[in-house]
């Protein structure tokens, strides 16, 4: 049924699924065609620069790839600005997986190369403006971010003068997220507003994307949760039609600290454990730094301090693999907060004051308050009560002066205006489309009857193949079941009828005493090995008659009779150990027969060749496989010496494989040999639980009796 619905499915997703979800790809195609199409050095330059941008947001192997590749090129050509380009994303990669040193060696780089280009050509200034957007980056990413401002802005007016509104717009994103660390919250705004304007302008949706997020941290920041969860969400949905899987991980940090906010608390920590898978799946260091950090707050939040203590521990060793000092510092005098006590740390309180002093510096707003929550908890410890209250009204104060009413009311009017003008803006846009929209819409209908009209003769076409297809089916099934019998037939006659004759021969030799040379014994040997052989070749041809297993322990007792019949009448004394879970309804007949063939040649192999006297026969189950173990005594052989490509151990070696099993072989001269195989379970693990309820259930009625 699903094979005939699948053809539907697929004409139906060519016809009507949107466009935008192929947005990324097509970026991706037509760069990689430039590449394919032998074009000029520079333009395939270029496109591995651009593809480099491209994969730094879901695969930063593939950017460290392209970038490699461009980087080689604009050397090879004296192209420095493209250079400047592999230098800046070569930065953004290295500090965004923690890897400090590298990050600061082609910042390095990149600053010598700016120094050689201070003309006012367009080239220069671009890369003038590459540098200093990454070491604006850099020192807001350390923390400082008063020294990151004066950066930003500089690179902000060579975007100006390039008149590039792209760079433009991104530059006025990263500056307003500066000032959102700085606690500088209606400056912050303003920034993400014009950077919002300029994307919306040009219709750049990932960059739109950026903006909304920011805007929720500007809410998120002065606790107005509602509006912040409106954009975050906002910001979220394009990212993931823009397949931005590294701005959906910033996007579930954001949502998880909202809802944090909200007291959502199981909302938050699962989008927090979200961002943090992808964050280590893409090796992202900040996005796990900052998953982990968020996830061990709402822990604290939650009254749940040994689970915060794990995730800052895991924190801590992150920064102390990055080598960021700041980062250090502010997780140590975290997991120092968590202590039962402060007082027996004789230099703790020099330290709080020091990162106090170092954060008031840099401006970071966030750890300077963290840490006079610190000396608080500090001098409470050491019962000096009169400086835990100064430095608790020192906290408040400060806390208050970020989060004051009227700021608030501000930022909500400043943000209210700025969707009012867009909005109008919107209205005189759409006014004027309207007038293009309705000479279209005749040109739709028909194209919209032609799809309908087309839809119709396809779905037609393709139930008329559906029915020739089922017809067909039907007729190779006769014709897969007069084959059945021919082949039976020919069996028959081939095989156990040649045996057959074979067995009346040397039942005549036994009875005419005149031709007879070797003794009856030799004769009778041979008639009973012609026997076995008929036996197994009938009960071969029922066996695969026979589409399923129709009892339980079936292949138990098909095992044990063949055993019987191999080793009672000689001198072989064997044991079998058979699992009483083992039911053939855990596995395919085909998988069953297989293993009853790869038996049943072990077998035959210790009877005809190991002259063993004891042979260990043992057949075991658990939830998800089958084991078959057979051991013997016999003189066994050199493992460096064995054929390999003799027919019994290749059978069963492509038996095992066939069903992703495992063979080990062990043997040694004179000591015996040893089989294991080991094959999976047929059917999903719901599957295997329900045959283990249903054996479990029967046992405990059979109790009960």
């Amino acid at each position: 049924m699903s094979s005939s619905r699948s053809p539907v499915f697929v004409l139906l997703l060519f016809l009507f699924l949107p466009s935008f979800c192929f947005g990324q790809t097509r970026v991706i195609d037509s760069l990689k065609k430039v590449i394919q199409s032998s074009g000029t050095t520079k333009e395939i330059c270029a496109a591995h620069n651009k593809l480099a941008t491209e994969f730094t947001r879901y695969d930063l192997n593939q950017a460290k790839e392209h970038l490699h590749i461009a980087f080689s090129i604009a050397k090879s050509i004296n192209w420095d600005l493209h250079v400047a380009y592999s230098y800046t994303e070569f930065v953004n990669i290295f500090r965004n997986t923690a890897m400090t040193d590298s990050a600061e060696y082609y910042l390095e780089k990149l600053k010598q190369l700016s120094l050689q280009h201070g003309s006012n050509s367009s080239d220069d200034i671009k890369i003038r403006s590459n540098y200093n957007s990454v070491k604006g980056l850099m020192l807001k990413n350390e923390g400082n971010y008063k020294a990151a401002i004066p950066y930003l802005l500089q690179a902000f007016k060579e975007s100006e003068i390039l008149k590039n509104p792209i760079s433009a717009a991104g530059q006025l994103l990263n500056i307003g997220n500066t000032y959102l660390k700085l606690g500088a919250y209606e400056t912050a705004l303003n920034y993400h507003l014009k950077a919002l304007d300029g994307f919306l302008k040009i219709n750049n949706k990932k960059g739109q994307s950026f903006c909304y997020q920011a805007i929720a941290g500007d809410f998120v920041a002065l606790q107005i949760y509602d509006k912040a969860l409106d954009y975050a969400m906002k910001s979220r949905r394009i990212k993931a039609l823009l397949n931005d899987k590294r701005g959906i991980c910033s996007s579930n940090t954001s949502l998880g600290l909202i809802y944090r906010g909200l007291k959502a608390y199981e909302k938050s920590l699962k989008y927090f454990q979200i961002a943090l898978h992808i964050a280590r799946e893409m090796q992202l260091f900040s996005e796990e730094y900052e998953a982990l950090m968020e996830l061990g707050n709402t822990y604290l939040e939650m009254n749940e301090p040994l689970k915060a203590l794990n995730e800052f521990k895991l924190v801590l060793r992150l920064a102390v693999k990055s080598g960021d000092e700041i980062k250090i510092k502010a997780i140590e005098a975290k997991l120092k907060f968590l202590q039962p006590t402060l007082v027996s740390d004789i230099g703790w309180e020099k330290k709080l004051f020091d990162n106090i002093h170092l954060y008031a510096k840099d401006g970071n707003k966030e750890q300077e308050l963290e840490s006079y929550k610190y000396l608080v908890k500090f001098y409470q410890d050491k019962n000096d009560f009169k400086k835990a209250f100064f430095y608790n009204e020192q906290f408040h104060t400060k806390k208050d002066s970020l989060l004051n009413y009227k700021l608030a009311m501000q930022l909500k009017k400043k943000e209210e205006v700025f969707n009012l003008e867009r909005r109008e803006k919107e209205i005189t846009l759409l006014k004027r489309d309207r007038l293009i929209n309705l000479a279209a819409l005749e040109k739709q209908r028909v194209v919209k009857y032609s799809l309908v009209f087309f839809s119709f003769l396809m779905a037609f076409v393709l139930l008329l193949t559906v029915y020739r297809r089922n017809t067909i089916l039907k007729a190779n099934a006769v014709l897969a079941l007069e084959d059945m019998r021919i082949s039976i037939a020919r069996d028959l006659h081939d095989d156990i009828g040649s045996r057959l004759t074979n067995i009346q021969l040397m039942t005549e030799l036994i009875r005419n005493p005149n031709i007879i040379k070797n003794p009856q014994k030799d004769y009778i040997l041979a008639i009973r090995e012609e026997i076995m052989a008929s036996t197994e070749a009938l009960d071969e041809i029922v066996w695969n008659m026979n589409g399923k297993a129709a009892i339980d322990v079936n292949l138990q007792v098909r095992m044990r009779r063949y055993a019987g019949e191999i080793f009672d009448m000689g001198k072989i004394d064997y044991q079998m150990n058979m699992s009483d879970e083992l039911i053939d309804k855990q596995f395919s007949h085909e998988k069953q027969r297989d293993i009853f063939l790869m038996f049943r040649e072990i077998l035959n192999n210790i009877r005809k060749h190991a002259e063993a006297s004891k042979v260990l026969i043992e057949l075991k189950t658990n939830r998800h496989h089958i084991c078959l173990n057979i051991s013997d005594d016999g003189k066994g052989f050199d493992l460096a010496n064995l054929e390999t490509e003799r027919n019994g151990l290749k059978n069963i070696k492509s038996r095992t494989e066939k069903w992703k099993g495992k063979l080990v072989l062990a043997s040694m001269p004179g000591v015996g040999t040893q089989f294991t195989i080991t094959i999976p379970k047929d059917g999903s693990t719901l599957k295997q639980l329900l045959v283990y309820i249903q054996n479990l259930m029967s046992k405990i009625k059979w109790n009960k009796n």
